[in-house]
């Protein structure tokens, strides 16, 4: 018995006009599944805005001058909630915005002083040399450590909520 190969046929694509309308519907319909409300940090050159969206991490200044920081659950008109604490637009003093490269950069740094002192010293005790670490080693260590504790304290960009940059709540809901 013999099995012979068929041409396969074109394929052909139902191009019906019922469901054109369908399609457009469907287009029409998809921005109110997906609107939500976002909370945006103003400032005069629209692309330095902050946008925090629902599920987002937030860090910022309460007005009596304590951090509070967490993942942003839900926005209201007037108000947030963040990590389970409702918070009121007008007590944000200033909003903490993380800078991820410098973060980066300072964990780089003091690991790479751990690596470098603790290698030095495996080095040292496996071959039985005095003094334990080098004398050139630890001034360097010192020194990967320091800029990477130095660099912690650049790890926030502080940007105050006053009259010029304020909090909004924007609804992307089409009207």
């Amino acid at each position: 018995m013999s099995t012979k190969l068929q041409p396969r046929l074109p394929l052909k694509l139902n191009r019906s006009p019922k469901r054109i309308p369908a399609f457009i519907l469907f287009f029409l319909l998809i921005n109110q599944a997906f609107a939500q409300l976002i909370l945006v940090h103003e400032h005069e050159n629209p692309k330095k805005r902050d946008r925090f969206f629902a599920g987002s991490p937030m860090t910022y200044v309460h007005q009596n001058g304590i951090w509070f920081s967490g993942y942003l659950e839900s926005i209201l008109d007037s108000s947030i909630i963040l990590s389970g604490e409702e918070v009121l637009l007008s007590d944000i003093k200033t909003i903490l915005h993380h800078r991820r490269g410098i973060q980066f950069l300072s964990n780089l740094s003091l690991t790479g002083a751990v690596f470098y002192v603790g290698l030095d010293l495996t080095n040292a005790l496996l071959s039985r040399s005095k003094p334990l670490i080098g004398s050139e080693v630890l001034p360097i260590g010192a020194a990967l450590a320091g800029s990477g504790l130095i660099l912690r304290s650049f790890r926030y960009n502080r940007r105050k909520v006053s009259d010029k940059r304020k909090l909004k709540v924007l609804d992307t809901s089409p009207k």
